[in-house]
């Protein structure tokens, strides 16, 4: 993380970015830093609408309690959990897990290839995670197996190792998969990665298989350097591949924000809103309602200035958003991991962190991919039928076969020093499988 750079948060800061490190945080909300004073002064025309908004305030209160009436979700109005928005899923909802586990169990310096397989992967972070954390000594390759049988995920699956695999620098390659992945909007040279070689690549197929049955499954296989990729699609599936690389004609940006905070920010669901921020610390309710606002991962004080395309992997139409209105980025990464590893983003800027986290974790993945010569198939098929089309029989991990201890599981017992921070940390990260009650006798 150490090669994080937070630039100074005013746009129009004099100097240029590799000489404008910032190490001065606004101390009023911790969210974003400067590289000096006078640049934090000039901000503050802009920066004071977040720095003094009112969920700022540790006293803050949602709009039913202050007004005295019956909030939406209690009553006759429908049940508590009721869900808002598309059907889709995604972004996993759990931490993401490295199945592998090498060094504590075969050995960092075990001496067999590796092969793992993820029947119903969801989206990418198990793979990214698992790869990532390959331990340096580890010398052989590695062979991934991917599969689900929705077919957004592994169109978005197999967009994100494309540009893994053709983008020119890693640098490059990392920021276009963090936005593709996670934000509503990207940026004209993400765009352009995703025009460029990887539609040549897939309209190459497209056209080679174009009298073939809709229904039937086409494998194509690519080499890059030593890495290699080969995915198994029906015609179908491989034509919509193609059409996902394009936003939907007609889609400005404009329409896009108001489709997605349609749903992100609909009025009928403000109590269901705010029922979540009361559980939240005050900068990270500050900042779940922006990126509920924006659905951009980016540091609290970056510019979003350039994020102006609709990213066409999640606009699938000019008019729907297929996530639900509670769908979160950090809910599938682990919250300590993406707080106490950040350490140049400010200190409560926490969709900032996950950026810079996920910075290190895809640039990680990356670079072990090409020094394990990483081999990935990918399959949109249903799990009870994926053994028909695999040519190894056997894995060295099936994912959720290694299962760690919880790793949101609360560590510290009441009454010790800090308990109380990661209680309210914990509860309200969105992992919300775990409750803790202590049952106190009152004389």
């Amino acid at each position: 993380m150490e090669g994080s750079i937070i630039t100074c948060a005013n746009p129009t800061c004099p100097l240029e970015a590799a000489d404008s490190q910032s190490h001065l945080s606004c101390k009023g909300c911790l969210l974003v830093k400067y590289c000096g004073r006078d640049c934090q002064v000039q901000h503050w025309g802009e920066h004071k609408k977040y720095c003094k908004s009112p969920l700022m305030k540790a006293g803050w209160k949602p709009e039913w309690a202050t007004t005295g009436r019956t909030p939406e979700f209690v009553g006759d109005s429908g049940p508590s959990q009721v869900v808002f928005g598309g059907n889709k899923y995604l972004w996993g909802n759990v931490p993401a897990i490295d199945v592998l586990q090498l060094a504590k169990n075969e050995g960092s310096t075990y001496d067999q290839d590796v092969h793992l397989l993820f029947a119903a992967s969801g989206d990418l972070r198990n793979v990214v995670k698992t790869v990532a954390s390959i331990p340096e000594a580890f010398q052989k390759s590695v062979s991934i197996v991917l599969n689900d049988r929705d077919p957004e995920i592994v169109i978005r699956n197999a967009v994100l190792l494309l540009v893994s695999l053709t983008a020119e620098e890693t640098k490059e390659a990392v920021d276009c998969m963090i936005h593709i992945l996670y934000s509503a909007f990207i940026q004209e040279n993400h765009l352009s990665i995703l025009q460029g070689r990887i539609r040549v690549l897939v309209a190459d197929v497209v056209q080679k298989i174009v009298d073939k049955p809709v229904k039937s499954l086409q494998a194509k296989a690519w080499s890059f350097g030593s890495r290699n990729l080969r995915l198994v699609l029906t015609k179908e599936i491989w034509c919509q591949l193609l059409e996902r690389l394009n936003v939907p004609i007609s889609l400005t940006s404009q329409k896009a924000h108001d489709v997605r905070t349609a749903i992100t920010l609909a009025p009928s669901r403000k109590d269901y809103r705010e029922r979540r921020y009361m559980c939240l610390l005050p900068a990270h309710r500050l900042s779940q309602e922006r990126y509920r606002t924006d659905g951009l991962l980016l540091p609290f004080g970056a510019s979003r200035a350039q994020f102006v395309i609709p990213n066409p992997t999640l606009f699938e139409s000019n008019q729907s958003w297929p996530l639900k209105d509670s769908s979160d980025p950090l809910e599938g990464w682990n919250i300590f991991d993406i707080l106490n590893k950040t350490p140049r983003a400010a200190p409560s800027d926490v969709y900032g962190k996950l950026y810079f986290y996920l910075q290190h974790a895809f640039k990680a993945f990356i670079e072990k991919s090409i020094s394990l010569s990483a081999s990935f198939q990918l399959f949109n098929v249903d799990a009870e039928d994926l053994s028909k089309h695999l040519e190894r029989g056997t894995f060295s991990r099936i994912e959720n076969t290694v299962v760690e201890k919880w790793p949101m599981r609360l560590k510290k017992k009441a009454g010790q020093p800090g308990a109380q921070e990661e209680f309210d940390l914990l509860f309200g990260s969105g992992h919300g499988n775990e409750r803790y009650v202590e049952w106190q006798t009152v004389e």
